[in-house]
């Protein structure tokens, strides 16, 4: 079968190397490479580096060094630092991840990570998730599927014990931040939920653009100032579907339970876990993984540093990314979802109720649907059922 060359080597400075257009032209780069020189079925077999044993496919890639532990999983995972040799020219970084495959098919873990780097990462619209380059599949005697992905500088959890970075609450809440844009764009533009979304599985680059990244929520825009660490989520062997909506607010509140360090700068401060579960228990609707967001982005622009969530940029100022990192593509709240269903009408009766909103006394108007009985009360935007919220006596 004909194979197309691979492309040219892009060059650019190291300081620039995870930018996401740069990270971008090395995807495309080392894929058409690992295309054109490996198979889909090629095989690791062993090799010495010193006196440590690893593994390579005819010395174009060498796994090198296994980094952190074997999962306990059925598949055994395992990370290994990998060298890309690349004939003439030298050699680059990445990273592979090996583990045991039970049938001879792509497991459902490398169709979710080449669907994520294809819709997601190639076309600019996110840059909070790992890009896989290339996968194998070895059926020669054990059954063993390697992934060959970007290469990281390490962990949130390992980021945390940093000194300068869990002394700065301005880090510490852009950090936090950025695991709930790439949950929530997972669920949402890829219709997964991350169900083990601990510390280890949010992998960081050092960031050395300064200025605004432009982010479009359901079609609204914001703004997040940048900061020294780009934050992208990775390690998708446990996940479900997002009908499955209510996970995702699980997902996100484990990220600062298991965080010593998020838990007392951010939950402390703003009380986020208590919020959120209030919210979750009282808004139980299909729309449900959009609204979750939307008051996540709420509760952290009233909180965080002043200007670090912005809805318009400063005077002069142009956004990093030309085309918006996109978290959702629905309509904004009280729309329709993918233009299947016309808008819902509601009108005021001239009633006036008073209720408790996260622990704030409200006077609300009542309203109905143009053609229901329920009544309902408007609350940053969006209509709640009476029946959900908590009546006071004037």
């Amino acid at each position: 079968m004909f194979k197309s060359k691979p492309l040219p080597q892009p060059t650019f400075e190291e300081k620039d190397k995870y930018t996401l257009s740069n990270r971008i032209l090395t995807y495309r780069f080392i894929k058409s490479y690992l295309d054109y020189h490996l198979s889909k079925n090629d095989c690791l077999t062993e090799k010495l580096f010193g006196d440590k044993v690893g593994y390579t496919i005819r010395d174009i890639v060498d796994l090198v060094e296994q980094f952190g532990t074997p999962s306990s999983t059925p598949t055994k995972t395992k990370i290994y630092a990998t060298i890309l040799n690349i004939a003439n020219t030298g050699q680059i970084l990445i990273a592979s991840k090996v583990r045991k495959g039970f049938f001879n098919f792509i497991d459902e873990e490398t169709k979710i990570m080449s669907l994520i780097t294809e819709k997601l990462i190639d076309t600019a619209l996110s840059k909070h998730f790992v890009i896989m380059y290339k996968s194998i599949l070895c059926v020669k005697g054990k059954i063993e599927t390697v992934d060959f992905n970007e290469h990281f500088d390490g962990d949130v959890k390992m980021l945390l014990k940093k000194d300068d970075v869990k002394g700065d609450r301005d880090t510490l809440f852009n950090i936090q931040f950025q695991c709930f844009i790439s949950l929530a764009t997972f669920n949402n533009m890829i219709g997964y939920t991350h169900t083990d979304a601990h510390g280890g599985n949010f992998l960081y680059q050092e960031n050395k653009e300064e200025g605004y990244y432009h982010y479009s929520f359901g079609g609204k825009s914001f703004y997040l100032k940048s900061c020294r660490y780009n934050i992208c989520l990775y390690d998708f062997g446990e996940v479900i579907q997002s009908i499955h909506n209510f996970k995702i607010y699980e997902a996100m509140l484990r990220i600062i339970a298991e965080e010593k360090v998020l838990r007392e700068i951010i939950d402390n401060e703003i009380n986020l876990t208590r919020q959120l579960e209030y919210y979750t228990k009282n808004l139980k609707n299909p729309l449900f993984k959009i609204l979750f967001f939307e008051e996540i982005l709420r509760l952290m622009k009233e909180h965080s540093p002043k200007g670090m969530i912005v809805d318009v940029l400063p005077d002069g100022a142009v956004p990093l990314n030309a085309t918006p990192f996109i978290i959702s593509n629905h309509k904004a709240i009280g729309g329709s979802r993918g233009g299947s269903r016309s808008l819902v009408k509601y009108k005021s009766t001239g009633e006036h109720v008073h209720i408790v909103y996260n622990n704030k006394k409200l006077k609300r108007c009542v309203y109905t649907k143009a053609k229901g009985r329920g009544k309902y009360c408007k609350i940053n935007k969006i209509y709640i059922l009476l029946s959900k919220l908590k009546l006071v006596n004037e």
